[in-house]
C-alpha cells in the first residue's frame, strides 16, 4: 500500500471509528430505556390484573345476590304476603256477600 492510500483511508477508519462509537453510545442507553419500557408495562399490566379482580368480585357478589338466600328470603316474604292478602281477598268478598244478603232482606217487603 502506498503512502497516499494510507493517508486516504485514514480519514475513512476514522468516520468508521466514529460511527462505531455513536452506535455504542445508542448501544448502552437502550438497556436501560428497554427496562424502563419494561418495567412501565409491567405496572400497566399489574393495573390491569387488579382491575380484572375487581370486576371479578363484584359480578360474584351480584351473582350471590341474585341467585343467594338474600333473595330466597326475599321471595319467601313476598310470596307470604301475597297469600295473607289472597285470604284478606276471600274474606273481604264474604263480608260483602254477607252485607249483599242483609241489605237484599232490609229491603224486601215485610210478610
Amino acid at each position: 500500500m502506498t503512502e497516499s492510500a494510507v493517508r486516504d483511508a485514514v480519514p475513512k477508519n476514522e468516520e468508521w471509528l466514529n460511527g462505531l462509537r455513536e452506535a455504542a453510545g445508542t448501544l448502552r442507553l437502550l438497556p436501560s430505556s428497554v427496562e424502563g419500557d419494561f418495567l412501565a408495562l409491567g405496572g400497566r399490566l399489574q393495573e390491569y390484573y387488579r382491575c380484572a379482580r375487581e370486576l371479578s368480585e363484584q359480578v360474584e357478589a351480584v351473582a350471590s345476590a341474585v341467585c343467594g338466600d338474600a333473595v330466597r328470603s326475599a321471595m319467601d316474604g313476598l310470596e307470604a304476603v301475597l297469600a295473607r292478602t289472597r285470604t284478606a281477598e276471600a274474606t273481604a268478598r264474604a263480608c260483602l256477600q254477607g252485607l249483599d244478603g242483609i241489605d237484599s232482606h232490609a229491603h224486601q217487603p215485610s210478610r
